[in-house]
């Protein structure tokens, strides 16, 4: 999935990042942002899902 998202506030090492829909901000670290980013800036973000790597953990999980 991705989404564009609108980087609204930047503070204290934190960012305050609005999807287009205007549904939910979501608040994230500034070092998960490209490096240059600014208020005002467009980003895109991915999400997928990774069922190899999950059960990776789950296997460790289960061996500990």
């Amino acid at each position: 999935m991705r989404w564009n998202a609108v980087i609204k506030m930047i503070a204290h090492q934190q960012a305050v990042i609005g999807f287009d829909d205007d549904s939910d901000d979501v608040v994230i670290p500034v070092k998960y942002l490209p490096y240059g980013c600014r208020v005002g800036d467009v980003i895109q973000i991915d999400i997928s899902f990774s069922p190899y790597d999950t059960l990776s953990r789950l296997r460790e999980k289960i061996n500990n």
